[in-house]
């Protein structure tokens, strides 16, 4: 019986301390940018990671814009696969999120996402 890849959402999603690009203010959000999981493409599992039965979590910072897309994004911490990060970087830039607010007006944060690589 084959075995297919489960995929699983880290959808968590916590502003960073990290400098408000294009933003004069560097207040806390009054609401935290929100990943859409029904807006996400499912990672493709790499083809050489799935025959070596590679797993792991990639830790991935994204920059959202006031329009709840991505504007960047870097891993942050590596599930030990560069192929695993790089295709949960790719699929989940793609991503809507919920953007932050900051005194009542949709404004760009940074927020981390994580993507667990999971074989059943």
């Amino acid at each position: 019986m084959k075995r297919r890849p489960a995929l699983v959402f880290g959808i968590g999603a916590t502003i960073v301390g990290a400098a408000l690009s294009g933003c004069a203010s560097t207040a806390p959000a009054e609401r935290q940018a929100r990943i859409l999981p029904e807006s996400c493409a499912r990672p493709s599992y790499p083809r050489e990671a799935l025959m070596q039965r590679v797993q792991g979590k990639v830790g991935m910072a994204m920059l959202v814009g006031a329009d709840g897309k991505v504007r960047d994004a870097e891993v942050r911490r590596s599930s030990g696969d560069e192929s695993l990060d790089l295709a949960a970087l790719r699929a989940l830039s793609t991503c809507s999120f919920r953007p932050a607010l900051l005194a009542g007006a949709a404004t760009q944060q940074w927020t981390d996402v994580q993507y667990a690589w999971r074989l059943r």
